[in-house]
């Protein structure tokens, strides 16, 4: 699962994804807006001029060529 997810109190995990990227808010893209994003349960920062999108990107991208 990549994108964001605040709808429901559960987590990723509890629906059965093994991996994913998740972000709470929606339009919150750069390190100013937003200051964290969470891959498999842990919290990693957004580094300075990283743009959120493309973080997601890589991280789906990553996904499907090590499926």
């Amino acid at each position: 699962m990549c994108g964001k997810w605040s709808q429901l109190p559960l987590q990723q995990s509890n629906w059965g994804f093994d991996e994913y990227l998740r972000f709470g808010g929606s339009g919150k893209y750069w390190n100013i807006q937003a200051r964290t994003y969470t891959v498999n349960g842990k919290g990693v920062p957004l580094r300075e001029g990283e743009y959120l999108p493309d973080r997601m990107h890589n991280f789906v991208v990553d996904f499907i060529l090590t499926a």
